[in-house]
Parts: C-alpha cells; sequence; structure tokens
C-alpha cells in the first residue's frame, strides 16, 4: 500500500520501494530487504532469492523496528516540545548532569554568552559560567550546585558570573534538582536572572546616600528632615549635639 506508515517513512528517507519482487533485486548496491506484506509466503519466498551478501528483515522484526522508530520519533518531539519551553523563558537556562557537564542550554543562554547549543554541550559549567578548569569543593558553599547536593532542595543566591571574558555580572541564581522515580538527583536545572543594572543602580543610590550624609553632617548648622507625621527621618550631628542626644533616638 502506497500510503502505509512504512512506505510513508521510507519514502521521507529515500528508501527505494517496490510492491515488484522482480525490480527488489534490480535495486543498485542492495544490501537489506525490508519485507512489509504481511505475508509469510511472500516473505519466504524472498528469502530463498536472496543474492549473496544481501540480508532480510522480516515483517515481524519490522514490526519491532518500526515501534522503535515511533518511539524515537515521539522521544524527539518531546525533546523539541522542552527545548522550545526552556528557549520561551527570558533569563539564561542550563541543564546539567551529577557531573557539572551542560547537557542542554536555552536560546538565553547563547544570546548572552555567544556560545551555541553544540558547543556549551559536554562543557562543565564551571569552564562556562565561572571561567576556571577545576571544579568546586565538594563543601563549597558558593556553589549552588554543591548546596542543592549537600540539602536536597532548591537553592537560590545573589553572584557574579564572568559568562563574557573579562566581564563580571551579578545574576540572580536559582538551582533546582530533578529526581528519578527513584527519588535520586540525576540532574539540576540552573537558572540566572541578570541583575547587573539593579545592583548599579542600588549602589548609586546607596553612594548618593552616603554623600549626602556626609554634607550633612559637616555642616555646622542644625540640618532635620521630617515626614508628614512629624518623624524624624533625616539628622545631621550638629542637630544631635544641640538636642544633647544621639540621633538615633529621633529617628523614626
Amino acid at each position: 500500500r502506497s500510503h502505509a506508515p512504512g512506505i510513508l517513512y521510507a519514502a521521507r528517507r529515500g528508501i527505494a520501494t517496490t510492491s515488484s519482487l522482480e525490480d527488489v533485486f534490480r535495486i543498485p548496491g542492495l544490501e537489506l530487504v525490508v519485507e512489509l506484506t504481511g505475508d509469510d509466503h511472500m516473505a519466504r519466498e524472498i528469502q530463498t532469492r536472496l543474492p549473496p551478501g544481501v540480508r532480510m528483515l522480516d515483517h515481524a522484526l519490522a514490526r519491532i523496528f518500526w515501534d522503535q522508530i515511533l518511539l524515537e520519533e515521539k522521544l524527539d518531539q518531546e525533546r523539541a516540545h522542552v527545548q522550545q519551553i526552556l528557549d520561551s523563558m527570558p533569563d539564561i537556562v542550563l541543564v546539567l548532569d551529577r557531573e557539572m557537564r551542560i547537557l542542554s542550554v536555552n536560546a538565553g543562554f547563547t544570546n548572552f554568552t555567544g556560545l551555541s547549543r553544540r558547543s556549551a554541550r559536554g562543557q562543565f559549567c564551571h569552564q562556562v559560567l565561572c571561567r576556571r578548569d577545576g571544579a568546586p569543593a565538594d563543601a563549597d558553599s558558593f556553589c549552588p550546585f554543591r548546596e542543592v547536593l549537600t540539602s536536597g532542595s532548591r537553592v537560590s543566591m545573589v553572584q557574579t558570573r564572568e559568562c563574557i571574558p573579562g566581564s563580571h555580572d551579578f545574576f540572580e541564581i536559582t538551582m533546582t534538582p530533578v529526581r528519578d522515580a527513584k527519588g535520586e538527583i540525576v540532574q539540576m536545572v540552573e537558572a540566572l536572572h541578570p541583575i547587573t543594572e539593579r545592583v548599579r543602580l542600588t549602589r548609586e543610590v546607596e553612594e548618593s546616600a552616603q554623600r549626602f550624609r556626609q554634607f550633612i553632617d559637616s555642616a555646622y548648622d542644625l540640618i532635620s528632615i521630617k515626614d508628614l507625621s512629624g518623624r524624624y527621618q533625616v539628622m545631621n550631628a550638629a542637630t544631635a549635639r544641640f538636642f544633647g542626644r544621639p540621633r538615633e533616638t529621633y529617628l523614626g
């Protein structure tokens, strides 16, 4: 049947098919004949007429082979679906094995680091993200991977990473364990959310506040700021000295 799944699959793969037994043996470079008729008589006839060096796969074995093909295609579809989910995430995402090797990355990782999925696969995460060859010590509490292995739970922390040589970016890192049916950790999913701009702005605010405090504390005049309820929010050293009490007793 020209519309049979096996015939259609062979056509997609460029494999020659025919319903004529005579045409089968005229195919140049023939190495394997797959019998899909389901007819035991036809299978026996093909077997008796096989040229030397040519093997045969009858319909019973072909069915097993076909089931394996369907299973692999289903797995490929599921992998593609998982990859689509990872790629839709705006953060940098890596999937790691228990040896800290990269199994997969998302588009966010590739866009940020410039490394393709194929280039990153098989490398150690500390080589790519931390720019060091040696793995972190087992007791390294600054390594989220080690922390998850120790605690068995999801871990989040803020750290710097040198994803691009010469850069030191801040990330909110979340490491999540993936367990098998027995509850054993078999993989890790690491997500890095860039917060370099947030850290920079926070530091600028803190530095501005520090400069403001230094400025008013250097003044000889009494300087203070109250909210609408009359509570002191800011008080300089001169004001505290005037009242004769530490400024902390007034603030708030």
